[in-house]
């Protein structure tokens, strides 16, 4: 909700987290790019993209990367909808409560140059096979699996998966056992059960830590980026990817919907589909056009810890030249108007008053 607050100091650590997961990003794809693979949307080469903060007059430069899930600030922003769609599995779903979280690893660690891509599939592989016998002999609903791994000073790959499961009745206590037992020898010796799922986050992380990859040279960087196409790291199942296809079918994606409060609950909430035609009779239809609207955001804190709009905008100018450019920019001027109404009816300070001690690098006032 527009002008809510978030616990400041969780605003700046949560900042400064995503400065230096852009900065890791940069330096990545700097890599890719001199190994000769482009990390770098064509079709946006020439032309900015912001994202115009509708209450604040803030903007952040929306880096063109390709959606490689390898760079670590798109793997973010394609993670945020399969975590909110998890979440809201675990709070809503009957099995929800129930969810536990285990790791399997695959042994021996994998050499640089050695067959990460082939071992991750088999582990994939065994893990569905796993997931199948679970649900036939124990009633036992195999949901999530997300792998991962990591990467130590000698350049070798250790990778394991994260599984989320759930019995669908209430097993004697000897079954359970049977159970646990029997999933260790399947799965080989390389496998515990954490227990009872406390926040989906556990389960679904990155496939490795940016930290661990910064050593890697530019060639070893090429390497590893070559064994990873293709490979579903993050995999909905069961139950879990049920509702995964339910919600694209009815069009509808799991949003936080923020109270006056400051808290946030889970909700289904159908997306609107963009009318094609419609679109093409704006007065902006033009990808290098001046100020172009692509999208709008959902009230966030993004320049300070108040959440407010944004707009995605490409070729933002506050003195266009040409006759759609003017008109993108009242557009603009409205919406940030609307904002505005709804950030003062919430109570929320001054947007300069809001901003006070929370300037950041990644962040350049518009003038």
């Amino acid at each position: 909700m527009t002008g809510v607050a978030s616990d400041p100091a969780a605003w700046a650590a949560s900042r400064r987290a995503s400065e230096e997961l852009d900065a890791q990003t940069a330096e990545m794809a700097g890599k890719l790019e001199a190994e000769g693979i482009g990390p770098w949307r064509a079709d946006r080469r020439g032309a900015k993209v912001m994202l115009v903060g509708a209450v604040t007059g803030e903007q952040r430069e929306m880096v063109p990367y390709r959606e490689l899930r390898f760079l670590p600030s798109v793997a973010k922003r394609e993670r945020a909808p399969m975590l909110r769609t998890l979440t809201y599995f675990q709070r809503h779903h009957r099995l929800g409560p129930y969810l536990r979280f285990a790791v399997v690893t695959t042994g021996a660690r994998v050499p640089f140059g050695g067959d990460l891509r082939g071992t991750i599939a088999a582990l994939h592989r065994r893990i569905s096979r796993w997931a199948s016998e679970a649900n036939t002999r124990f009633n036992i609903a195999v949901v999530f699996r997300c792998t991962e791994f990591t990467v130590d000073a000698a350049l070798t790959f250790h990778p394991h998966a994260n599984v989320l499961y759930a019995p669908r009745a209430l097993l004697p206590a000897a079954q359970w056992a049977e159970f646990l037992s029997w999933s260790g020898e399947f799965l080989g010796a390389h496998w515990e059960d954490n227990g009872v799922l406390n926040k989906p986050e556990e389960a679904l992380k990155y496939a490795f830590k940016p930290a661990d990859t910064a050593r890697l040279t530019a060639p070893q960087l090429a390497w590893l980026f070559h064994q990873l196409p293709r490979l579903k790291l993050a995999q909905p199942m069961g139950e879990f990817a049920s509702l995964a296809k339910q919600l694209e079918c009815k069009g509808e994606r799991i949003r936080a919907v923020r109270n006056r409060s400051g808290g946030a609950g889970l909700c289904r909430v159908a997306v609107r589909q963009r009318d094609r035609a419609a679109r093409a009779k704006t007065a902006i239809p033009t990808k290098d056009g001046e100020n172009v609207i692509l999208a709008h955001t959902a009230p966030a804190a993004m320049a300070c810890p108040f959440a407010e709009p944004g707009l995605l905008v490409r070729n933002y100018t506050a003195q266009p030249v040409t006759e759609a450019g003017r008109r993108g920019l009242a557009m603009i001027l409205e919406r940030q108007a609307q904002a505005r109404r709804h950030w003062d009816a919430n109570g929320a300070p001054s947007p300069e008053k809001a901003m006070e001690n929370h300037s950041s690098e990644a962040v350049q006032r518009l003038r």
